[in-house]
């Protein structure tokens, strides 16, 4: 995954483990990014992986049900 390092994604996606972040705005460094996962096969499947068993724990649905109650219990 390559994603802009600000927002929702910094949440979900751990830099240069489970997708590659570049500075919003950049275009040049996401190209960059873009780049490095399709001549890096290799990389590309070692991160799909880490992402896909970061997800599966860290983002189960009855975690992601206690966030939501969390946060409506703090409005």
């Amino acid at each position: 995954m390559v994603a802009p390092a600000s927002g929702g994604p910094l949440e979900i996606v751990q830099d240069g483990v489970t997708g590659l972040l570049f500075r919003p705005g950049d275009v040049d460094h996401a190209a960059e990014c873009v780049l490095r996962i399709c001549r890096d096969p290799e990389l590309a499947l070692s991160m799909g992986k880490a992402a896909r068993k970061r997800v599966e724990a860290e983002f189960t649905a009855a975690r992601q049900v206690d966030a939501t109650r969390r946060f409506r219990s703090l409005g």
